[in-house]
């Protein structure tokens, strides 16, 4: 495909070094007059889950924790203090409960002496006070009979030594009473605790003791911490993924996410074990999620369970419908009228008003059969109900196929290298797919939770480069976050994360201000983009604000070096002269803590020699945004649009589209901002980048439309082709040693970096390294080598049951990051699906919009044959793979073509995914066709053997008398032939002949028919 947006890029490489290498230099050219397409106003957003503590012990204000006693068996986070001489008990009881989710209460007991008994809590590593500071406490209780004494409450230092603030609440009965009242500590503690202390003999049952700071954010009940919410406010995202992640599948499917039971009086709430080894109140619930969004000015996107937890563990289909009625119940909570049964729920939790819900995720990382069948009964029961709702997919593994795709969530946690890279991971991707939905990313390395891995600037700049490839197929991308959001440094259970903070201060990581500087810094439109450079790369995206003319330009030097850049600026008539520069830079391996939280901050400057065309030294390890004024914008004028024209059905051709402005003639092919519009779709259509392909006999008009004009140009489509016989083109037998091609040109070249690996017996011989494999260059899967626009790959190989996931056995396309693009290939061991193999094409990068199919595990099999078909022919649509003879699996190919397959290497028992493992077996022969193997060829091949091929020379055709039988018979090798037949050599036409059906008897096809009662001749026609 091509993009005029895409980059010309060198290796990335992000080691760190001085800054004393050779001075690099780049051009960066700016398309000002030809905006492509719109940057999706939903871009940058937020991704929240229950995890280092991040909601209770964070953002959600409550400062006591296990308030509720249901954290356990025992009193967990709950000390008994005594004082004086005074001797006691407590222990968790359930003779009363508060309400029937909240079964435990506090039995606090004191037997003997003077003094006091009491219950100290140091919520999460310390409550946090500051004087003067109102604090509001409230709690339940109740005296056990014959108790009539006071309890007395107080916010004291960690030993109790100190009282800062004090209270006393009287007047108990046996039946369960709620207390309150307002504690003003008269000094700062970072680290104080709460105690309810009784001084007579006797019991009181306690529960549901909270402790909240009056000052919350946007003082709300029940509300957030201030400091972490505004961290939040400042990133001014465009929506809140919530509540998870792994938070929503849960440690099992009993254990797994049900945002009912988090509404309502929260002493009433059910508690839960969530899975990252804590327990939860649920005191932040779905109400508190949706009132936040509002608050922050994001837009709700909510993760519902899929019926599934997290190992992939689902809920049978016939018992899947209360899950999805949860899905629909959250939908009317959040949006319904306040005469639906949950909107009035919603308004009696204080929101009579709509929160606007607009998206819903299906799941958490989900994938396989199961997923695929829930994903279809979850889309339908919500668009049935909600047909205006955004429904997005798991894409982990391969995406369902049960119900249409509209939004893909996709996850990546590469290191700082690969991350840069994943800059073009969507550049080709097809625009005839789904959206895209990347739903987690961020630099990771040296493995999850480790202390080591640290949010650092290097890690921040990879993540920005990356984000500069989100912006500019933003058409493709509409949504992205950074994952996980928030730490608490005293649970850590993953790094790196975007904020940090403990009990009193919080700081944003490098990651953070790189997602604030794109979050703040939007344009309208992109604008194309081209860039040069001397050395190791730049990443550059150009966006416009329409409404002011003002272009704002982000770059990104990974390098450890400076790159002096060169700006220009195409088709504006000025530049301002006078420029505002925000960058982020500094030491590649440099990152924030408490001690100095903004020592990698953005610094906001000026420069006055900006213009259409200036040159800036962009730092080493940086983020600079240039927000330029422009004026004098130059309009398109002079669409030219041309394709070929007659074609043929089933044929597809490029089409041209170039406008001019500024007095310059320029090619639009690629840009997104480009629609392509069918007057007739049964005769002909035109996909996203303008390849135009005939689907009926007849004539009609393709238009090409841009900016607010458009061209127009007529096509004529005959009827098809005839369609060439199938030929061998390229065989690899390794008899000789070699990996040769004995039938075409295209030698394959054998790498065996592991040493372990061979070429002898005639066999191709791999031991699972991915440094082991025969690579047979560019080209060979092309419109340029496959006539008959279809190709056939037969082999006779054997799989060691040592194959890990994702070994391939042949992949054909080219490589994007860690990923492959544009491909085709067969595994024998899809990982994700129980070990199964896996064939699948795609005409864009990753799994995101793969045609495929699996089948039966290949692991274990020896000597086995192999035929894989893609035949993406109109009439045709096949993709199929056949074992020993037999067909195992087949798909529609949709929209790929052998076009789609950008053929930059081929590989055999190698992947394109550099993650992949390499092939652990061996290979007798190998071949490619030119065309499909029909079935009567795939049985001769494999009756034939690998010493053997097919013949395209004509045949000799015998025949023999038996009685009443005629028995014809010809040579094996010659199976692309048919017999016909006809009952005068003058006149009338030859015909097939199709009952009886050949049969492979020994070496030769053989037909056994009746003898007619007049005259026939036959004949063999390929």
């Amino acid at each position: 495909m091509k993009n005029f947006n895409r980059f010309v890029l060198a290796g990335v490489c992000l080691a760190l070094g001085s800054s004393s290498a050779p001075a690099q230099t780049g051009t960066v050219t700016i398309q000002a007059s030809q905006p492509a397409a719109n940057i999706s106003p939903n871009l940058f957003g937020i991704f929240f889950e229950e995890i280092n503590m991040a909601g209770d012990g964070g953002i959600y204000a409550e400062l006591i924790r296990n308030r509720g006693f249901e954290d356990g068996s025992t009193p967990v986070n709950w000390t008994l203090v005594t004082s004086g001489g005074a001797a006691g008990s407590f222990a968790l009881n359930t003779s009363l409960p508060l309400s029937p989710s909240n079964t435990h209460s506090l039995l606090l007991t004191m037997t003997s002496g003077t003094g006091s008994v009491g219950a100290a809590n140091s919520g999460y590593y310390g409550i946090p006070l500051t004087s003067g500071a109102t604090y509001n406490l409230g709690f339940y209780a109740r005296a056990a009979s014959g108790f009539s004494g006071n309890i007395t409450v107080s916010l004291e230092s960690a030993n109790g030594a100190t009282i800062y603030a004090q209270s006393t609440v009287s007047g108990l009965t046996t039946g369960w009473q709620h207390f309150t009242m307002a504690l003003v500590p008269n000094a700062t503690d970072p680290s104080a605790r709460l105690a309810l202390r009784i001084s007579q003999n006797g019991s009181v049952y306690l529960d549901f003791v909270s402790l909240f700071p009056t000052v919350t954010f946007n003082n709300r009940t029940n509300g957030f911490r201030p400091d972490l919410a505004n961290m939040l406010v400042n990133l001014k995202p465009s929506f809140l993924r919530f509540p998870g992640g792994n938070w929503v599948d849960g440690y099992g499917v009993a254990n797994a996410y049900n945002w009912e039971l988090t509404v309502g009086d929260p002493a009433n709430r059910t508690p839960r074990n969530g899975t990252w080894g804590y327990m939860v109140d649920n005191g932040l619930g779905y109400h508190e999620y949706l009132q936040l969004c509002e608050d922050i000015g994001a837009t709700p996107l909510l993760c519902v369970n899929a019926g599934m937890d997290g190992n992939q563990n689902a809920v049978p289909p016939s018992q899947l419908g209360p899950w999805v009625q949860v899905a629909l119940d959250a939908i009317q909570y959040a949006n319904g009228d306040t005469s639906t049964i949950w909107g009035a729920q919603r308004a009696a939790n204080g929101h009579p008003a709509p929160f606007n819900l607009q998206y819903i995720e299906i799941g958490n990382e989900n994938y396989g059969a199961s997923y695929n069948t829930n994903y279809g009964i979850f889309y339908y029961g919500i668009k049935s109900n909600y047909p205006s709702i955004h429904v997005i997919v798991n894409s982990q593994g391969s995406v369902p196929t049960s119900a249409p795709l509209e939004i893909v969530d996709e996850h990546f946690y590469p290191n700082a290298s690969q991350m840069a890279q994943n800059a073009t991971l969507y550049d080709s991707r097809s625009r005839s797919g789904p959206k895209v939905f990347v739903g987690e990313y961020a630099v990771v390395s040296g493995g999850f939770g480790v202390p080591s891995n640290l949010a650092t600037l290097q890690n921040a700049v990879a993540e920005a480069a990356c984000m500069t490839g989100f912006e500019r197929n933003s058409d493709l991308v509409q949504m992205a976050c950074y994952a996980p959001l928030f730490c608490n440094v005293s649970n850590v259970n993953w790094t790196p994360d975007l904020i940090y903070f403990n009990g009193t201060n919080v700081y944003g990581t490098p990651s953070y201000y790189v997602q604030q500087m794109f979050s703040l810094n939007r344009g309208d439109v992109v604008l194309p983009t081209s860039v040069s450079v001397s050395g190791n790369p730049l990443y550059v995206s150009s966006s416009l604000v329409l409404s002011s003319g003002q272009i704002i330009v982000k770059t990104v030097n990974v390098n450890s070096s400076a790159i002096s850049t060169t700006f220009n600026l195409n088709g504006v008539a000025s530049i301002a002269s006078s420029a505002t520069t925000i960058q982020l830079t500094g030491n590649a391996a440099d990152t924030n803590w408490f001690g100095s939280p903004r020592r990698i901050f953005p610094v906001t400057n000026s420069i006055g020699a900006a213009g259409t065309n200036f040159t800036v030294s962009l730092p080493a390890n940086s983020l600079t945004i240039f927000k330029l004024q422009g004026s004098g914008f130059s309009s398109v004028t002079n669409l030219q649009f041309q394709f070929l024209s007659p074609i043929h059905l089933n044929q597809s051709v490029p089409s041209t589209l170039s406008g001019q402005a500024s007095g310059q003639t320029f090619n639009l092919a690629g840009n997104y901002a480009v629609t392509y519009t069918s007057m007739d779709p049964t005769v002909a259509v035109a996909d996203a980048y303008g390849i135009v392909s005939g689907t009926g006999i007849g004539t009609t008009a393709i238009v090409a439309s841009y900016a607010g004009i458009s061209a127009t140009q007529s096509v004529q489509v005959l009827p098809p082709l005839p369609t060439p016989p199938t030929q061998l083109i390229h065989r690899y037998s390794f008899n000789d040693g070699t990996a040769n091609d004995s039938v075409g040109s295209a030698n394959g070249t054998f790498r065996n970096g592991s040493g372990a690996s061979s070429i002898s017996g005639g066999q191709l011989n791999l031991k699972g390294s991915t440094n082991d494999y025969v690579n047979f260059g560019s080209g060979i899967i092309s419109t340029n080598t496959l006539t008959t626009g279809a190709v056939t790959f037969e082999a006779w190989a054997s799989f060691n049951s040592a194959n890990t996931g994702w070994s391939r056995l042949f992949d054909f396309g080219a490589s994007s990051g860690i990923q492959g693009a544009n491909y085709i290939f067969l595994s024998p061991n899809n990982a994700n699906n129980g070990g199964n193999a896996r064939m699948a094409v795609t005409d864009g990068v990753g799994n995101g919009n793969e045609t495929g199919f699996n089948t039966g595990n290949l692991l274990g099999r020896t000597n086995l044959h192999i035929v894989a078909v893609f035949n993406p022919a109109q009439n045709r649509q096949f993709l199929g793979l056949y074992t020993n003879g037999v067909l195992a699996a087949s798909t529609s190919t949709g929209s790929k073509q052998i076009a789609s397959i950008n053929d930059v290497t081929s590989f055999l028992g190698h992947s394109h995914w550099s993650n992949d493992p390499g092939l652990n077996g061996s290979i007798d022969e190998f071949r490619i066709y030119d065309g499909e193997l029909n079935t009567n060829q795939i049985a001769a091949t494999q009756a034939l053997g690998p010493n053997q091929v097919l013949s395209t020379s004509s045949p000799t055709l015998s025949a023999s008398l038996a009685g009443p039988d005629l028995t014809l018979s010809w040579p094996l090798p010659a199976a692309g032939f048919g017999l016909m037949t006809r009952t005068n050599l003058s006149l009338g036409d030859w015909v097939q002949v199709t009952s009886p059906t050949p049969q492979i008897i020994g070496n030769h096809w053989q037909v056994i028919m009746p003898v007619a009662q007049n005259t026939q001749f036959f004949r063999l026609v390929e």
